[in-house]
């Protein structure tokens, strides 16, 4: 009995002593039967021919994966979230071609693909045609993400990196300059396994989608098929509404590497034309230098951070640590050095000190693919 608690007090003080990795579980998946007509039925030009609700009580979130899915060119879907807005319109024509915003797989009788995580626990999907007299097979929602908890809300996680008092603000209360930069950086949502996760990443080239982010958050092709990320994801202003956002879509994987815990990947589209890249700094941190860091704090809206490096040692040399306050969910967050706005380093451990891998260990590994860093 002794024996069997000392072992006991030894795992717990391991498991305290042990650095927090920060991905955070958000919701489920289930696996529903939803099938349209085959062929679905004919209808005039814009007539609405088939429509199914799906609604998930107590969900805060949902998120259809389509397969088999084969309409024709002139017909059309739309998603319409629970308060009756059009969230998503999805053609034929955007699931072919280098742009397309989705991550397309093949599979019988047509594609499979993850249409967007839409906030609330109802979604309509109606189904239009475009001109009578063409046969459409149709298709099948076979998998639906459920979130457990509220993206939206403002207390999601635990608060397990906050080191004393939270000092994170909303990005829409920083500087211009650190809001400009806050546009490469977008918060992630994915599938593992059968569970919802949401990390951080951030746009590396000019001339490339290429997002940067943890290891432990995203470790393969079949997690960058479900991956959505969510840029221009914070306040319209400081203590204003909600703006906007933009959402894109994982489409390769790349490289990683656990030792130094990072993902390269692409998205679908082209959003660095539209909200830039950040620039990476191929040195090394220096003790008490001033440090920021931007991220999506348990998946809310985009907010900011301050503190300087408190140790360039950590981790046998490979990070540097902070008393910058994170949370679940800013893993893969961009660790900026405050006098050059370039990125120092990858966020990846809490436990106060927190902890980033340095970028110089990184930057080695992706710089060939980058173009531009």
């Amino acid at each position: 009995m002794k024996k069997c608690l000392i072992t006991l007090i030894v795992v717990i003080l391991l498991t305290a002593l042990a650095p927090l990795s920060a991905e955070e579980w958000v919701g489920d998946t289930i696996y529903p039967k939803i099938v349209t007509p085959h062929p679905y039925p004919v209808g005039d030009a814009g007539e609405l021919v088939w429509s199914y609700v799906i609604h998930e009580t107590g969900a805060s979130w949902l998120k259809p994966r389509f397969s088999q899915f084969k309409i024709t060119d002139e017909d059309y879907i739309e998603l319409i979230d629970m308060e009756g807005n059009i969230v998503e319109t999805i053609r034929s024509s955007d699931l072919y071609g280098k742009d397309s915003r989705f991550t397309i797989i093949p599979d019988i009788k047509g594609v499979s693909f993850w249409g967007p995580a839409i906030d609330g626990n109802q979604i309509t999907v109606n189904l239009y045609r475009g001109k009578r007299n063409r046969k459409g097979w149709g298709f099948k929602i076979d998998q639906v993400g459920v979130g457990a908890k509220p993206i939206l809300g403002e207390d999601l996680s635990t608060v397990e990196s906050i080191c004393g008092s939270d000092n994170k603000t909303s990005i829409a209360c920083a500087g211009s300059s650190y809001q400009t930069l806050g546009r490469s950086v977008g918060r992630m949502s994915y599938q593992k396994g059968s569970s919802w996760y949401v990390c951080t990443g951030f746009l590396v080239s000019c001339n490339s989608s290429h997002f940067l982010t943890n290891e432990h958050c995203i470790t393969s092709q079949t997690e960058v098929n479900t991956l959505q990320v969510r840029f221009y994801y914070r306040l319209s202003s400081c203590g204003g509404s909600n703006a906007s956002y933009s959402t894109y879509y994982g489409s390769s994987f790349v490289t990683d590497n656990t030792s130094y815990d990072f993902c390269l990947l692409t998205l679908s589209g082209s959003p660095q034309n539209t909200y830039g890249y950040l620039t990476l700094i191929n040195g090394n941190p220096v003790q008490g230098e001033d440090i920021y860091i931007i991220q999506h704090p348990a998946g809310r809206r985009q907010e900011i951070g301050y503190g300087t490096v408190n140790s360039t040692s950590a981790n046998s040399g490979k990070d540097f640590n902070y008393y910058v306050d994170t949370e679940g969910g800013s893993s893969g967050s961009p660790v900026f050095a405050e006098y050059e706005d370039q990125v120092l380093g990858l966020h990846h451990f809490g436990g106060c000190p927190n902890s980033a891998v340095k970028m110089n260990y990184i930057y080695e590994y992706i710089t060939n693919y980058l173009g531009c860093n």
